[in-house]
Protein backbone atom coordinates (compact mmCIF):
# COMPACT_ATOMS: atom_id res chain seq x y z
CA UNK A 1 0.00 0.00 0.00
CA UNK A 2 2.74 2.26 0.85
CA UNK A 3 4.35 2.05 -2.60
CA UNK A 4 0.77 2.72 -4.50
CA UNK A 5 0.73 5.30 -2.42
CA UNK A 6 3.90 6.39 -3.36
CA UNK A 7 3.49 6.00 -6.85
CA UNK A 8 0.12 8.21 -6.51
CA UNK A 9 1.87 10.91 -4.72
CA UNK A 10 4.68 10.65 -7.66
CA UNK A 11 1.86 10.98 -9.42
CA UNK A 12 0.37 13.83 -8.34
CA UNK A 13 3.82 15.54 -8.31
CA UNK A 14 4.48 15.32 -11.65
CA UNK A 15 0.61 16.40 -12.43
CA UNK A 16 1.69 19.16 -10.40
CA UNK A 17 4.47 20.12 -12.24
CA UNK A 18 2.93 19.44 -15.28
CA UNK A 19 0.37 21.96 -14.35
CA UNK A 20 2.86 24.75 -13.72
CA UNK A 21 5.03 24.02 -16.48
CA UNK A 22 1.59 24.65 -18.51
CA UNK A 23 0.96 27.41 -16.75
CA UNK A 24 4.72 28.87 -17.49
CA UNK A 25 4.22 27.58 -21.02
CA UNK A 26 1.36 30.13 -21.36
CA UNK A 27 2.73 32.90 -19.28
CA UNK A 28 5.92 32.67 -21.61
CA UNK A 29 3.77 32.42 -24.58
CA UNK A 30 1.96 35.43 -23.52
CA UNK A 31 5.00 37.62 -22.40
CA UNK A 32 6.30 36.79 -26.06
CA UNK A 33 3.14 38.29 -27.50
CA UNK A 34 3.86 41.41 -25.41
CA UNK A 35 7.14 41.17 -26.07
CA UNK A 36 6.49 41.17 -29.92
CA UNK A 37 4.02 43.71 -29.53
CA UNK A 38 5.98 46.10 -27.93
CA UNK A 39 8.79 45.33 -30.31
CA UNK A 40 6.23 46.28 -33.27
CA UNK A 41 5.49 49.40 -31.86
CA UNK A 42 8.99 50.28 -30.81
CA UNK A 43 9.57 48.85 -34.57
CA UNK A 44 7.10 51.16 -36.27
CA UNK A 45 8.55 54.19 -33.50
CA UNK A 46 11.48 53.81 -34.89
CA UNK A 47 10.78 53.93 -38.67
CA UNK A 48 9.19 56.99 -37.51
CA UNK A 49 11.70 58.20 -36.61
CA UNK A 50 14.13 57.43 -39.81
CA UNK A 51 11.79 58.51 -42.06
CA UNK A 52 11.02 61.85 -40.11
CA UNK A 53 14.97 62.49 -39.50
CA UNK A 54 16.40 60.89 -42.64
CA UNK A 55 13.38 61.59 -45.38
CA UNK A 56 15.33 64.36 -46.86
CA UNK A 57 18.76 62.59 -46.70
CA UNK A 58 17.36 59.48 -48.28
CA UNK A 59 15.60 61.69 -50.77
CA UNK A 60 18.91 63.27 -52.14
CA UNK A 61 20.57 59.99 -52.00
CA UNK A 62 18.05 58.74 -54.55
CA UNK A 63 18.08 61.97 -56.53
CA UNK A 64 21.81 60.93 -56.59
CA UNK A 65 21.61 57.63 -57.50
CA UNK A 66 19.61 58.26 -60.11
CA UNK A 67 21.69 61.16 -61.72
CA UNK A 68 25.12 58.82 -61.15
CA UNK A 69 22.26 55.95 -62.86
CA UNK A 70 21.71 58.53 -66.00
CA UNK A 71 25.40 59.66 -65.92
CA UNK A 72 26.62 55.70 -66.46
CA UNK A 73 23.80 55.47 -68.56
CA UNK A 74 25.06 58.35 -70.98
CA UNK A 75 28.29 57.84 -71.00
CA UNK A 76 27.73 54.21 -71.84
CA UNK A 77 25.88 55.40 -74.94
CA UNK A 78 28.75 57.94 -75.65
CA UNK A 79 31.42 54.69 -75.40
CA UNK A 80 29.08 52.67 -77.70
CA UNK A 81 28.71 55.67 -80.30
CA UNK A 82 32.14 56.09 -79.64
CA UNK A 83 33.41 52.34 -80.58
CA UNK A 84 31.06 52.79 -83.56
CA UNK A 85 32.40 55.29 -84.70
CA UNK A 86 35.77 53.84 -84.32
CA UNK A 87 34.30 50.72 -86.40
CA UNK A 88 33.54 53.27 -89.11
CA UNK A 89 37.02 55.21 -89.08
CA UNK A 90 38.38 51.69 -89.62
CA UNK A 91 36.07 50.68 -92.06
CA UNK A 92 36.71 54.46 -94.33
CA UNK A 93 40.44 53.65 -93.66
CA UNK A 94 40.63 50.25 -95.28
CA UNK A 95 38.02 51.59 -97.94
CA UNK A 96 40.86 54.37 -99.04
CA UNK A 97 43.12 51.79 -98.85
CA UNK A 98 41.41 49.79 -100.99
CA UNK A 99 40.77 52.89 -103.10
CA UNK A 100 44.27 54.02 -103.44
CA UNK A 101 45.37 50.56 -104.44
CA UNK A 102 42.94 50.29 -107.18
CA UNK A 103 44.21 53.68 -108.04
CA UNK A 104 47.50 52.61 -108.26
CA UNK A 105 46.43 49.75 -110.30
CA UNK A 106 44.58 52.02 -112.82
CA UNK A 107 47.93 54.11 -113.17
CA UNK A 108 49.74 51.25 -113.95
CA UNK A 109 47.40 50.13 -116.11
CA UNK A 110 47.21 53.98 -117.69
CA UNK A 111 51.22 53.92 -117.81
CA UNK A 112 50.94 50.70 -119.31
CA UNK A 113 48.19 51.60 -122.13
CA UNK A 114 50.20 54.81 -122.81
CA UNK A 115 53.12 53.30 -123.66
CA UNK A 116 51.13 50.60 -125.63
CA UNK A 117 49.62 53.54 -127.47
CA UNK A 118 52.53 55.09 -128.02
CA UNK A 119 54.49 52.22 -129.29
CA UNK A 120 51.78 51.60 -131.71
CA UNK A 121 51.86 55.55 -132.77
CA UNK A 122 55.14 55.46 -133.41
CA UNK A 123 54.80 51.72 -135.38
CA UNK A 124 51.49 53.49 -136.91
CA UNK A 125 54.19 56.85 -137.56
CA UNK A 126 56.96 54.25 -139.29
CA UNK A 127 54.20 52.93 -141.36
CA UNK A 128 52.58 55.82 -142.43
CA UNK A 129 56.55 57.22 -143.21
CA UNK A 130 57.28 53.84 -145.02
CA UNK A 131 53.82 54.44 -146.88
CA UNK A 132 54.94 57.97 -148.36
CA UNK A 133 58.15 56.30 -149.00
CA UNK A 134 56.90 54.10 -150.93
CA UNK A 135 54.27 56.30 -152.74
CA UNK A 136 57.01 58.49 -153.37
CA UNK A 137 59.23 55.48 -154.64
CA UNK A 138 56.17 54.26 -156.92
CA UNK A 139 55.86 57.56 -157.99
CA UNK A 140 59.06 58.02 -159.32
CA UNK A 141 58.79 54.52 -160.63
CA UNK A 142 55.92 55.08 -162.56
CA UNK A 143 57.33 58.44 -163.97
CA UNK A 144 60.42 56.42 -165.45
CA UNK A 145 57.96 53.60 -166.42
CA UNK A 146 56.15 56.51 -167.93
CA UNK A 147 59.09 57.56 -169.39
CA UNK A 148 60.44 54.54 -170.51
CA UNK A 149 57.57 53.52 -171.95
CA UNK A 150 57.46 57.01 -174.32
CA UNK A 151 60.92 56.44 -175.15
CA UNK A 152 60.48 52.25 -176.13
CA UNK A 153 56.93 53.99 -177.95
CA UNK A 154 59.65 56.98 -179.41
CA UNK A 155 62.05 54.57 -180.52
CA UNK A 156 59.96 51.94 -182.03
CA UNK A 157 58.06 54.23 -184.46
CA UNK A 158 61.41 55.81 -185.35
CA UNK A 159 62.34 51.82 -186.03
CA UNK A 160 59.28 51.28 -187.79
CA UNK A 161 59.97 54.57 -189.66
CA UNK A 162 63.58 53.24 -190.67
CA UNK A 163 62.41 49.80 -191.36
CA UNK A 164 60.11 51.23 -193.65
CA UNK A 165 61.63 53.74 -195.28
Amino acid sequence: LRSRHGIELELFRVDEQQDEQREKSTALKEEAKVLESQAKTMEMSWKRTVDELYASHQAKRELYQHCLERRIFQRQQHTQMLNEMKADEKDLISQKENFLVEAKEADNLEIEEDEAVSSLALQIKATLTKKATLRRSLKATKESYCKANNEMVRWEKKCLKKSSA
